[in-house]
């Protein structure tokens, strides 16, 4: 195990635990109360601790995951891995990127998005829904009005498309010129 200062400012903060977190932390640190009671025992700081006070060592916590999984009949993934998982399902939830990047102590969400986060089927799958919905003319009275007449600058001006003078817009994203 290597200790060593956090890379930067956003990498000391405060973590929200959830409940069954809580209570294994809870029940490690009953554990630790009774291991002080060894002589030999040596108060260095640390929630994982061997039963004289040493700090368990990273293969300690690999060999545990591996074990779990291999139980669960899970393949075995590295412990990073694990943080490359939570920020790609957390963001498939929905949960905003700027959150996501908290979470993993990340200053700039450009890092969050390009390092940690696996596009996901399912969120291409949302954002083809989220755009189809915004053109489907069931969705849109104007949309089914320039899809009835072919053309945007041909809109009757009615209550539910409020035609602005100067319609259709300049092109925002307009053709490069050669």
């Amino acid at each position: 195990m290597v200790e060593a200062p956090p890379k930067s400012r956003q990498s000391r903060r405060l973590l929200s635990l959830l409940p069954a977190a809580l209570g294994i932390f809870a029940r490690q640190q009953e554990r630790q109360r009774q291991d002080r009671l060894v002589p030999r025992w040596q108060d260095t700081g640390f929630i994982w601790t061997g039963p004289t006070g040493e700090p368990r060592g990273n293969s300690w916590l690999s060999n545990g995951l591996t074990r779990i999984l291999g139980k669960a009949g899970l393949p075995r993934v590295r412990l990073h891995d694990l943080r490359h998982s939570t920020a790609s399902i957390l963001m498939e939830q929905g949960i905003a990127v700027r959150v996501v990047a908290d979470l993993l102590g990340h200053s700039q969400v450009s890092l969050t998005l390009g390092t940690y986060s696996h596009v996901t089927e399912r969120l291409v799958g949302d954002a083809t829904a989220a755009m189809g919905a915004l053109v489907t003319p069931v969705s849109s009275p104007i949309v089914a009005q320039i899809v009835a007449v072919g053309r945007p600058d041909q809109l009757e001006n009615t209550p539910t498309t409020r035609i602005e003078p100067g319609y259709p817009p300049r092109d925002s994203n307009p053709e490069p010129t050669d």
